[in-house]
């Protein structure tokens, strides 16, 4: 008790003797002590906080005093009994709201102070003082928003001691001269992008720290739709708990999970301004994001700014283009902001994906435009899209996703536009739907019984709806064209030439392409088409892209449509001679108009798009270092893989291991692999077709799967 007393004393003597002697140095007057408080005047605020700094740091000497100072500038009142006036309330306030060891300020103090160097250069000079290396963390910067501490921030980042170090922890970049700092070297920054999990960290946090125990494939389906972000993963692990179906929790798992929406709506969306949080709502129907397309959007005129100062706030915003032209959100950020439109603004919806489909059909991306306009249930600006969009389609015979969209049109809308009702017939008659395809061409027959020479006359009859008259006018002889392939499928010889005589009389004498087209022959065509392709990859493989693409281009004109499906479409061939010749963008343009997705549901007919996809986002990963692509990349391979292993497709199989092995080299995580044995689904099968596969599975990647495509279209051909 009398050691306590002791020091007591002690403390209380410091206390009043740093008090007296810094305050008269500073030619100030303590006017009151109340308790261990006292309030005192001085000639200057100058003066002021230079004893006030000068106190705290003799404070800090041991035995260190916690102690708060405020500081304020105006005038007070001077009664028989107390010392009253605003400026000691403020004064007063300021104090009881700093932290102990610190001089707290207000505005109009620091008007006074802010060009005297010699406060700064007195505080500089004791952190100089320190021995020892020593790091001052500052946590959650992102809530600073003083103009006074960043400039004092500024001014010590550029008189930094050479013993200390400064950690800013921050949702957004600071506004400091952080480029300044980056040229000297003297700056080392983590972004989201570094503080994301890989799938390996991804696996020890969901199994090791959560307790769980997920597969391989359900880890990097997580990954996938989390995009790395720790808290998504631990947010997702807590709603994992307890169940039963953890796949089907994993497939379905999105921003609607009530953890993930709680967390981004309390920590993100509420703490934004009315324009901005109305702008991420608005935004929230967009796959992609760019400036004039969210203005037309929003009905603001600043989408780009607002875009741009997202992504520097490291709001779930990810640039998609190094010329920060196109974004997207965080996929789990979508999803909230998107249930959150649906629950607060859901008579704005279909309005938003209107505006959003004649904002891309204007400029030119007609596959954007048709979904919003489904989206937007208008049906009948989406029949127009999808007949304008045909011509396109039908050049690559690349009809899945134009499938999807004419089939989700009302049907009695389809039956009454002959030229959308034709293309749908073809579209179906592409994918091995004859029956169907051939009822679709009946009905456009029957449609067409009464209607006069429309071949003269390319004008709509009153009960018809006609966008494209070009096709209207080439109709009959596109119907003849569909009735011969209908012949040749089903083995009818006399009827394939009866229809080919009649879709060449029937195309007027000066069209020449489609004359000449009608009347190749087929067979030898398919030779010369397949034929060109192996040339294409002999170039290819000998490094000249550009003789590789000449070729590709060739065999373009040389293709024509038939009944085996085109398991390797030479869109996607082109796709990948231009990811190998650095043409990412052309790439991407590809994967888009395409309809390509991670989460599609694969198939057969489209693994090798799917396949040339995962290269896509390879380079991408190799271009920008987002790990969104990798991760994307490595779930979209890992069920690759499964399906063309469960079909047996080795060649498929192969190139997909190869793929994943380049995936983790790109990710600098490259190990030594097994022999050829564990490598190969089929290893003796493989072992024959395969020589280069003998030694190592890691080996040259692209020798492994050109060895691979070669056979398989040796298999095609031969």
């Amino acid at each position: 008790m009398q050691q306590n007393e002791k020091e007591a004393i002690q403390v209380r003597d410091k206390h009043r003797l740093i008090f007296n002697s810094s305050t008269e140095k500073y030619k100030g007057r303590i006017l009151q002590y109340y308790g261990d408080g006292t309030l005192s005047i001085f000639d200057s605020a100058i003066d002021a906080v230079k004893c006030g700094i000068e106190m705290q740091l003799g404070f800090q000497k041991d035995p260190s005093i916690p102690v708060r100072i405020g500081i304020h500038t105006g005038d007070i009142i001077f009664s028989e009994e107390e010392i009253i006036g605003d400026s000691v309330n403020v004064a007063s306030r300021l104090e009881s709201l700093a932290v102990s060891g610190s001089v707290f300020i207000s505005d109009k103090v620091y008007d006074e102070i802010k060009n005297q160097g010699s406060i700064k250069t007195s505080l500089l000079n004791e952190i100089t003082s320190i021995p020892d290396n020593f790091t001052l963390v500052l946590d959650d910067y992102h809530v600073i928003d003083a103009k006074p501490v960043e400039n004092a921030l500024t001014f010590l980042l550029d008189h930094l001691p050479p013993k200390m170090h400064l950690v800013i922890t921050t949702r957004e970049d600071p506004d400091l001269p952080l480029s300044r700092l980056r040229v000297r070297g003297q700056l080392t920054e983590l972004g989201a992008t570094d503080l994301r999990f890989t799938p390996s960290e991804a696996a020890g946090f969901l199994n090791q720290v959560m307790g769980l125990n997920l597969s391989a494939e359900d880890i990097a389906a997580l990954e996938t739709r989390t995009e790395g972000w720790v808290a998504g993963l631990q947010l997702a692990a807590l709603s994992m708990q307890g169940r039963d179906d953890i796949p089907g929790f994993i497939r379905s798992f999105a921003g609607d999970d009530r953890y993930i929406a709680d967390y981004l709506v309390e920590e993100v969306l509420q703490r934004q301004p009315d324009h901005v949080r109305s702008f991420l709502l608005q935004t929230s129907i967009l796959d992609r994001l760019s400036g004039p397309l969210c203005n037309v959007v929003t009905g603001q005129e600043d989408g780009r700014k607002i875009l741009e100062a997202l992504e520097r706030g490291n709001l779930f915003v990810v640039s998609l283009d190094d010329k920060r032209q196109w974004y997207r959100y965080h996929h789990l950020f979508a999803g909230v902001l998107h249930a959150r439109l649906t629950e607060e603004q859901p008579e704005r919806v279909l309005t938003l994906h209107r505006q959003a489909s004649e904002w891309y059909e204007q400029n030119g991306l007609l596959a954007d435009a048709i979904r919003h306009a489904l989206a937007a249930e208008d049906f009948e600006q989406a029949a127009d899209l999808i007949e304008l969009a045909w011509p396109e389609t039908d050049r690559y015979v690349q009809s899945a996703p134009w499938l999807g969209w004419v089939m989700a049109l009302p049907d009695e809308l389809v039956r009454v536009r002959p030229v959308l009702n034709v293309s749908y017939a073809w579209a179906l008659l592409d994918i091995g739907e004859m029956e169907a395809g051939e009822a679709r061409l009946q009905e456009v027959e029957e449609l067409l019984e009464t209607t006069e020479d429309i071949s003269e006359k390319p004008e709509a009859p009153p009960r018809m709806v006609i966008v494209d008259k070009e096709q209207f006018r080439l109709l009959p002889a596109t119907i003849a064209s569909a009735r011969a392939y209908l012949a040749g499928t089903f083995g009818d010889v006399a009827g394939t030439i009866k229809y080919t005589l009649q879709n060449i009389d029937l195309l007027s004498e000066d069209d020449h392409y489609r004359r000449e087209e009608a009347n190749e022959n087929s067979p030898f065509q398919l030779w010369q088409y397949r034929f060109t392709l192996a040339q294409a990859q002999v170039k290819e493989d000998q490094g000249n892209l550009d003789g590789a693409l000449d070729l590709l281009n060739k065999a373009e004109r040389l293709y024509y449509r038939n009944v085996v499906p085109e398991m390797r479409p030479l869109a996607a061939l082109k796709t990948q001679v231009w990811i190998k010749q650095g043409k990412l963008n052309k790439a991407l343009d590809w994967a888009r108009e395409r309809g390509l997705s991670v989460d599609d549901d694969l198939s057969y007919l489209r693994e090798f798009e799917h396949i040339t996809l995962g290269r896509v986002l390879i380079a991408g990963y190799k271009s920008n270092r987002a790990d969104c692509s990798i991760l994307e990349a490595m779930g979209l391979l890992e069920r690759l893989l499964k399906a063309a292993e469960e079909g047996g497709r080795i060649g498929n199989a192969i190139e997909i291991l190869v793929m994943q092995a380049l995936a983790h080299e790109a990710q600098g995580n490259i190990r030594p692999g097994p022999g050829t044995t564990e490598a190969c689904p089929d290893p003796g099968r493989a072992g024959g077709l395969c020589p280069n596969l003998c030694g190592r599975r890691y080996s040259d990647g692209s020798t492994i799967v050109r060895s691979c495509c070669s056979w398989d279209y040796a298999g095609l051909y031969r």
